[in-house]
This record gives structure tokens, sequence and C-alpha cells, in this order.
């Protein structure tokens, strides 16, 4: 299991990687994405 902050530092990542996948069209990766980083997120929240 990765430590918080790896999550965290992934988390922002990813978010920051979503503007580019909506700008090359690929959208079943963006919502792929959006959904795990909501449950990642709820995993922090515990």
């Amino acid at each position: 299991m990765k430590s918080k902050v790896e999550i965290k530092a992934m988390i922002k990542k990813c978010k920051n990687d979503l503007p580019q996948l909506k700008k090359r069209g690929l959208w079943s990766h963006v919502s792929r994405l959006e959904i795990w980083i909501k449950s990642l997120t709820w995993v922090l929240d515990d």
C-alpha cells in the first residue's frame, strides 16, 4: 500500500493530466481517471 503522501502526489499528477487527455479526446480515459481520483480521495478521507 502506498503512503498517503504518494497517493496525493499521484492524484495531483492525474488531475494535471486530465486537460491534456480531454484535449486529445480520450474521454474514456478521462472518465476512468475521474472515477479513480474520486475513489482514492474517499480512501484518503478515512
